[in-house]
């Protein structure tokens, strides 16, 4: 393999004009140069298809995609249809990096040969100052299949975007076009059983913005459907691989998810069109429920709804 191989970035594009530039700068000020942007307008209605136009424009290696609004799986999944990097890494369009986030990844990659690296972030927020990235030397830990899966479940991280995907790994693999919040962890779920080891890079090499708009800030029943249903997979997935310290993490985020989607439904389903729904969701804590009265992982405000619901569903109705 090439010292420098070719990295594909992904970047799906809507309504994120404010934002646009600051990432897209911070992607050409990369100190590792041997990359392909792939942006994905996603129907926006705002300049940003301006801005993308704007870009490409100016720097060769920028290509841009257009599609009506379908969604960020969809966009990814356009753009990963015409990537040729050997690597593939993604970023949201109001996030950016750090200048080395590129080098760090192919260069840790090198050196342990793994198909995915996973590097650290940092929360930005709005009226404050941007984090000055770190100019030390990363620190680097190697995990095994299992110790990445509870990392995860630990750092709260199931995003794709702060890590470096081989294309060998992610061949003919995709987004679930049905899933727009926690399409991340769904795609990463599919790769558990491909992976043996995962290097961590400890320094924060990514910039992830918070702002109140943002898909993932939008609550909707819909929406805590699919972290049912994510959450459901990703017990599922756990077992299978023998992962025993992780599967016991990932019942606490399926019942975690599961009570947030009940109390949804009891909350905002005025014509009872979840009748079904709310029953699974009660049969579920009723068959776990020594584990919600035992366990030390799941959210506390959900294990509290969750314990109360099963003693006192009427109640709590």
């Amino acid at each position: 393999m090439p010292k420098t191989p070719l990295i594909s970035i992904i970047i799906p594009v809507y309504n994120v004009a404010p934002y646009l530039p600051r990432c897209l700068d911070s992607v050409l000020a990369q100190t590792y140069s041997n990359l392909e942007v792939i942006l994905v307008d996603d129907g926006s209605t705002d300049n940003s298809p301006e801005i993308c136009q704007h870009y490409a424009d100016k720097d060769t290696r920028i290509h841009l995609l257009c599609q009506e609004n379908s969604g960020v799986s969809c966009a990814r999944n356009k753009a990963l249809a015409h990537t040729r990097g050997t690597f593939i890494t993604f970023v949201d369009a109001d996030d950016w990096l750090a200048p080395n986030y590129l080098q760090t990844h192919i260069s840790v990659q090198q050196q342990t040969g793994a198909l995915l690296t996973w590097a650290d972030f940092t929360l930005c927020y709005p009226h404050k100052p941007s984090p000055t990235p770190s100019a030390l030397q990363p620190q680097v830990t190697l995990l095994s299949a299992q110790d990445f899966v509870c990392r995860l479940f630990l750092r709260g991280d199931f995003a794709v975007w702060n890590k470096l995907f081989a294309r060998s790994l992610i061949e003919n693999y995709s987004f679930n076009p049905r899933y727009s919040l926690s399409e991340d962890l769904a795609f990463l779920i599919g790769l558990f059983d491909k992976i043996q080891q995962v290097p961590y890079i400890h320094t924060p090499l990514y910039f992830y913005f918070q702002r109140a708009d943002s898909a993932r800030n939008v609550g909707r029943i819909e929406a805590h459907q699919t972290n049912y249903e994510i959450g459901q997979s990703l017990y599922d997935v756990c077992q299978s691989c023998g992962f025993t310290r992780a599967t016991n993490l990932a019942l606490g985020w399926w019942l975690s998810s599961a009570g947030l989607y009940g109390a949804y439904i009891l909350l905002f389903d005025y014509k009872n069109q979840y009748a079904s729904q709310l029953t699974k969701i009660q049969n579920l804590l009723n068959k776990y429920r020594s584990f919600l009265f035992t366990n030390h992982v799941m959210w506390k405000p959900a294990q509290f709804f969750e314990i109360v619901w099963v003693l006192a569903p009427t109640f709590l109705r």
